[in-house]
């Protein structure tokens, strides 16, 4: 049991810690509102930006394969599904 114990403080998760952190970390980030205002924005233009180039690229070229017969594709087009099993 103590073995146990110990590989789990070395090793494992301690969420006491992740709590110490980010209280540490929300600290700072109250101490410096400026940093905060920057990264606060950088983080939001970022994730607008991903979500705006992913929007083209799904319309653009994902959404041009349109597949015929998509019933007998299968899963992820490399393992068919048995016509058996495709009809009513």
């Amino acid at each position: 049991m103590k073995l146990k114990e110990h590989s789990h403080e070395e090793i494992g998760f301690r969420f006491e810690t992740v709590l110490l952190d980010l209280r540490y970390a929300c600290r700072q980030l109250w101490m410096n509102p400026g940093f905060t205002v920057v990264i606060t924005a950088d983080a939001g233009l970022s994730i607008g930006a991903n979500s705006a180039i992913f929007s083209v690229i799904d319309a653009v070229m994902l959404k041009a394969l349109s597949l015929s017969g998509t019933r007998s594709t299968g899963c992820g087009f490399f393992f068919p599904i048995p016509t058996i099993l495709n009809s009513p």
